[in-house]
């Protein structure tokens, strides 16, 4: 019907082509200016969390909600913004079961373990999520699983840095008492650490957590005494209370490889050694030279041995090595670095094309 002649000289009109561009960036211009509707992401959190707190006070969430709000949008915590009407969805809460009606995109962060997290270990309920972020590095496969360590704040790290002229306590243990039946969970070496001291070096030894009025309903009419000597009950800072012990109990809550958690980096932000006792592949993220592992003595008695003896020399090389390490100017697991891969798999993808800015 048209003759390629045709074609060749209708495209090769000046006019032509000067309205084609003006009407591409009239309508450039239009789309523009078209207000971007803000998005609502919504972090479903502990409960401890809610009611926006946990954005003032966890320095991973509050530089996610800087970035978040940069770009125009809003976050809140599940209980202001529901699940259900949110346009994006992060769960970092325990056991938290995404409704069937919440059909915006979702990820799951894993701060805990399958043996407290049902959702970590229920297949079907996984298949629910976008993306997952874990410690556990052989499901990554950065596509639905993405490598996230638990994150640690390291402004904790006191400054001036502890010395053993400040030490009051040799062993301090601050945890909850939990029980938990699976054959990886933790809990139960802590309450061996606490019986051993209890029973043989009260003089030594101090406890603080919730939980342990419990566990000491099991012990003798002495051994009770002897509890009442050594329990503190809540510490209200628990760096500061790290500060005044020379060895601190680091258990984790079950052994997961991968799974390390922020106790041994708040023992070694106050300054205490930390005798720890969780992921068996611990060295591949502290230095060996930071830490005593529980797995290397037979019994408690040889490693109540161990401490009371040690050499002010020796645990001054450990203060060191310790110093050097929690100085260092990025860790793996530094909130720079967290925030960075959410910025990757979450804000680029998902609220970059939303933005105003």
């Amino acid at each position: 019907m048209f003759s390629k002649r045709y074609f060749q000289s209708f495209f090769k009109k000046p006019a032509l082509w000067g309205f084609l561009c003006l009407t591409g960036i009239f309508i450039g211009c239009y789309i523009m200016q078209q207000p971007i509707k803000p998005l609502n992401v919504t972090v479903a959190i502990w409960n401890g969390g809610m009611k926006n707190s946990v954005l003032k006070n966890h320095p991973t969430l509050i530089a996610l909600k800087k970035e978040i709000e940069r770009l125009g949008h809003t976050i809140n915590t599940h209980d202001i913004t529901p699940v259900t009407e949110s346009d994006l969805i992060l769960v970092a809460r325990p056991n938290y079961r995404l409704p069937d009606n919440a059909k915006a995109p979702a990820f799951l962060w894993l701060l805990e373990t399958p043996i407290t997290i049902r959702v970590a270990a229920d297949q079907n309920l996984m298949n629910r999520y976008d993306k997952i972020f874990t410690y556990k590095r052989d499901l990554v496969d950065n596509k639905k699983y993405f490598y996230m360590p638990i994150p640690y704040d390291y402004s904790k790290v006191l400054s001036p840095f502890p010395t053993l002229a400040d030490k009051k306590i040799l062993v301090a243990q601050i945890a909850t008492n939990h029980s938990h039946g699976s054959s990886l969970e933790n809990y139960s070496e802590r309450r061996r650490a606490t019986d051993y001291f209890i029973k043989n070096a009260p003089q030594d030894f101090n406890l603080y957590g919730s939980g342990w009025p419990r566990f000491k309903k099991t012990l003798s009419e002495n051994d009770q005494k002897a509890f009442d000597l050594v329990y503190k009950g809540w510490a209200k800072d628990k760096i500061q209370t790290v500060r005044t012990a020379k060895f601190i109990l680091a258990y984790e809550n079950a052994k997961f490889p991968g799974y390390v958690s922020e106790k041994i980096f708040d023992a070694m932000a106050g300054g205490a050694v930390p005798i720890y006792s969780g992921a068996p592949d611990i060295y591949d993220y502290v230095p060996k030279n930071c830490l005593i592992n529980r797995d290397d003595f037979s019994s408690y008695q040889e490693l109540y041995t161990f401490l009371k003896h040690m050499s002010d020399e020796t645990y001054n090389t450990y203060l060191k090595c310790i110093h050097d390490f929690m100085s260092l100017p990025t860790h793996y697991n530094d909130t720079e670095t967290t925030v960075a891969i959410f910025e990757q798999e979450i804000i680029r993808p998902y609220l970059h094309k939303h933005s105003s800015n």
